[in-house]
């Protein structure tokens, strides 16, 4: 990730080279209370001098998606598409122990997790109130590396790792792949075709090679 950053053609932000694009509030304790904004990045972007034009540099190909008249419902799986109201990460994410379920009304996953003061509760933004909902959820496992002093990098190149892809209540398995610093991860079906993801929010969850989840 650092070679990433210290190249030439990568224009970043940071606190080492302009803090005001930053800053911290009083209701939780550092480091967990260091954000941006909008207008704070703009205002860093101008003074670095960065373009806003697209300089081509990424993949324009990346995520598929289906009509919003034919929602992608899995069915063209047959009993490949396992039933998946319930998507739970707390074997993967012992901290924060967050979970998903499936809201059939607005065909939403709706995300709860752990809570200060010892209980499970659902997981809202604290700026609009509202519960976290995503339209389709990924599940990729990627290696870790132990980097020292505590830290673990997670390997998010790679063409031999496999995850989960679920939306509209069902679940496939599938295989990922990226290569190159800007390559787009694309993620593919047992049947090798890239899959395609249903219009709204999506939330990638990577977990470490040999963490476990659950769905039902």
């Amino acid at each position: 990730a650092y070679d990433v950053l210290n190249k030439d053609t990568t224009d970043n932000v940071d606190g080492s080279n302009d803090e005001t694009a930053f800053f911290r509030t009083s209701d939780r304790e550092a480091p967990h209370n260091a954000y941006t904004s909008g207008p704070g990045i703009l205002d860093a972007v101008k003074k670095a001098g960065y373009s806003l034009e697209y300089r081509g540099l990424t993949e324009e190909a990346h995520f598929l998606f289906a009509d919003q008249s034919a929602p992608n419902t899995l069915s063209q799986y047959g009993t490949n598409a396992k039933d998946a109201a319930y998507v739970d990460m707390t074997a993967a994410y012992p901290l924060t122990r967050c979970y998903f379920t499936y809201n059939e009304d607005d065909q939403l996953y709706y995300r709860s997790q752990y809570l200060s003061g010892g209980t499970d509760g659902p997981h809202v933004d604290g700026y609009t109130g509202k519960q976290l909902s995503f339209s389709n959820l990924l599940v990729q496992r990627v290696k870790q590396e132990d980097i020292g002093n505590g830290y673990l990098a997670m390997q998010c190149h790679d063409v031999t790792r496999d995850g989960w892809f679920f939306t509209r209540g069902k679940g496939i398995h599938v295989t990922w792949s990226k290569e190159g610093d800007y390559g787009a991860t694309k993620y593919y079906d047992d049947n090798g075709d890239q899959i395609r993801l249903n219009t709204g929010k999506t939330m990638i969850l990577i977990i470490r090679d040999g963490d476990n989840f659950s769905y039902r």
